[in-house]
């Protein structure tokens, strides 16, 4: 497995504990990605997670990402048991 160190949260989730609550209560039938300066969340997200694990899956090290798993955001702690940490950035995998 390749090693990478996590870098500081990108400003795209500063309101993570916010969001964390709302998705507590709310428990939507479908997750969304909140929005940023006019962009998901998601984007933001995955590019900084691309670059943080030059494009490798984080749980089985498969490279390129594509051609082996599917290039998505993962949830470590799964957010249907754990609603809170829904947008915690040390949560959230390649």
């Amino acid at each position: 497995m390749m090693k990478f160190t996590r870098s500081a949260a990108p400003k795209c989730l500063k309101k993570y504990k916010q969001w964390g609550r709302e998705y507590t209560r709310k428990r939507p039938s479908k997750f969304y990605w909140h929005r940023y300066q006019n962009r998901s969340v998601h984007e933001i997200v995955l590019a900084e997670l691309e670059f943080l694990t030059a494009n490798h899956c984080s749980f089985c090290d498969g490279y390129p990402l594509g051609a082996q798993s599917r290039q998505t955001i993962e949830h470590f702690r799964p957010k249907s048991k754990y609603p809170k940490l829904a947008y915690v950035w040390q949560n959230l995998f390649l």
